[in-house]
């Protein structure tokens, strides 16, 4: 028997053009909804993931407080400074692609 969620994990991985089947069950990711287990099987790795659509509005207003923070040039942690002790420390405009490529 699939999944809970398994059918609109489905509907969701065709929309973003995945190709299916997928040797592995999808695990469909929908906001405020990860359970423990959910999260120690993407922990442990290989478990094919699918963003729920309705995280879309989210992720955009994210990504657009990103950009607005990013406009300002003042350092942003995890933006545009480094990690830790080295988060006063803001990185080079050349450098900012491959920080924020992960």
């Amino acid at each position: 028997m699939p999944m809970p969620g398994y059918e609109d994990a489905v509907a969701c991985a065709r929309e973003q053009g995945l190709k299916l089947p997928i040797c592995r069950p999808l695990m469909l990711l929908r906001p405020g909804q990860l359970t423990l287990e959910e999260l120690q099987a993407i922990h442990a790795g290989g478990q094919p993931l699918v963003i729920d659509r309705s995280s879309l509005p989210g992720i955009l207003a994210s990504a657009a407080v990103g950009r607005r923070a990013g406009r300002r040039r003042r350092p942003v942690i995890w933006l545009n400074t480094g990690f830790g002790k080295l988060a006063s420390t803001r990185i080079s405009e050349a450098d900012l692609a491959t920080l924020q490529l992960n």
